[in-house]
């Protein structure tokens, strides 16, 4: 969609400046937005893309709630290098979506359908704002930063950016892979909220709504939340560094954390705490959300997809390291053949006529975690979907044995088992 089209263009004098300036902002923002998602859709004509614009536009009206993925303007998802005294610093790309996710550091009584809104103030973020834990700061980083693509030496860009970080702190962030994002981030004192007076510019009914709240759509003011203004799909933080417009890119509240079986999963966590191992509530901890998105993506339950990586990862212990070279491939599922970045060598048994035998094999390599989580997704697609009838957890447990996934007699029962132990069925 050209710009001289956009419905949200700055109105002249019917507005003021702060109000012009800001929907010229959304403007761009929205329809970025509008562009990156017809290009994953491979949508090209102008009237599907005013359509999906119009769309994005109710969509954003949604208040932003603790956990909602974030994004920014000046993000780029690949990696970049610095220099540092005549060295090369290398600045990975950060696959944990995690990072890019808001956080809320305190206690609150205000909920929407029992998730936490985020407000104005929640805007500490990146290495100015935490010298100790990325836990500390609501905003930690979303990649590398764009503005820094064509500059070479950490010292000159400490200086530029005024940055009371030191080189060292900075390499060893980067070196965690948390990206120049995290280390360089300079974040405004608050969210920037839309003014109330765009309301009627753009089609009336922008007073930013609540989930489940109707009242939202006739109030003249902001909710608050926390004592602060809440922030919704149409706010905009500015980073001073980079010159980035941060948003979100979902408003968390139809996210992960309103699913039941990841409620019941918390609930089994705490009972569990003490008496389980640490490292498999934390494995369940950090799969489970992953899961849940991958299932909206490709329709594979959750539950069958969360028991098969806990059972052939070991709850992460073993992820397929090469036992000639050491290299992690990444993959939590015991898939044999080659991956994303190639194959891995692995001991492994197999059970051969009732008698399980010790064998080296070949396994799929992947970058992370969620390259690994797909491609099992897309497995089952592509060869066990067609064996499954009814589509219950049981039923696709017959359909993996039936096109052969795993050798062991007692494959279903152990499935299952998982599913109980931590209550998602």
């Amino acid at each position: 969609m050209s710009k001289k089209e956009s419905r949200f263009e700055p109105q002249g004098d019917s507005l003021s400046t702060e109000s012009n300036t800001f929907l010229a902002w959304y403007g761009d923002e929205l329809e970025a937005q509008s562009e990156r998602i017809a290009e994953e859709k491979e949508i090209d004509d102008e009237e599907t893309l005013d359509k999906l614009l119009g769309k994005l536009s109710y969509l954003k009206k949604e208040y932003i709630v603790e956990g909602a993925l974030l994004t920014c303007s000046k993000c780029i998802k690949e990696n970049t290098k610095l220099k540092y005294k005549g060295e090369i610093v290398d600045c990975e790309f950060s696959q944990e979506e995690k990072r890019k996710r808001i956080h809320i550091l305190d206690d609150r009584s205000e909920k929407i359908n029992g998730l936490i809104p985020v407000n104005i103030r929640d805007c500490k973020g990146g290495l100015r704002d935490d010298k100790e834990k990325d836990e500390r700061v609501n905003i930690v980083s979303m990649g590398n930063c764009g503005f820094l693509y064509e500059k070479e030496d950490i010292e000159e860009i400490i200086r530029e950016s005024g940055s009371s970080n030191t080189p060292e702190e900075i390499i060893e962030a980067l070196e965690k892979g948390m990206g120049t994002c995290y280390c360089f981030m300079d974040l405004n004192a608050e969210w920037e909220n839309m003014p109330l007076e765009i309301a009627d510019s753009i089609g009336g009914n922008t007073r930013l709504p609540c989930a489940g709240v109707e009242e939202a759509f006739r109030t003249p003011k902001y909710f608050k939340f926390n004592g602060e203004e809440g922030i919704n799909m149409m706010s905009m933080l500015f980073c001073q560094f980079g010159g980035g417009c941060i948003t979100a890119m979902e408003s968390g509240q139809t996210s992960y954390f309103n699913d039941m079986r990841y409620q019941k999963l918390l609930e089994e966590v705490d009972r569990k705490k003490g008496r389980i191992e640490e490292y498999k509530i934390d494995f369940v901890l950090e799969v489970f959300p992953k899961i849940l998105e991958d299932e909206k993506v490709s329709g594979i339950p959750a539950e069958i997809t969360f028991a098969q990586i806990c059972i052939e990862s070991a709850y992460g212990n073993d992820s397929c390291v090469d036992i000639y070279t050491g290299v992690n491939g990444n993959n939590y599922f015991g898939i044999k053949g080659v991956g994303t970045t190639g194959s891995v060598s692995c001991n492994t048994h197999e059970e051969i006529n009732g008698k399980r035998i010790a064998i080296v094999a070949d396994f799929r390599a992947y970058n992370s975690m969620e390259e690994s989580i797909k491609d099992h997704s897309d497995l089952l697609v592509n060869n066990y979907q067609k064996y499954v009838t009814t589509g219950t957890i049981e039923d696709w447990c017959n359909a993996l044995i039936k096109g052969k996934y795993a050798t062991a007699s007692n494959y279903k029962q152990t499935i299952l088992q998982v599913c109980h132990t931590w209550n998602i069925m």
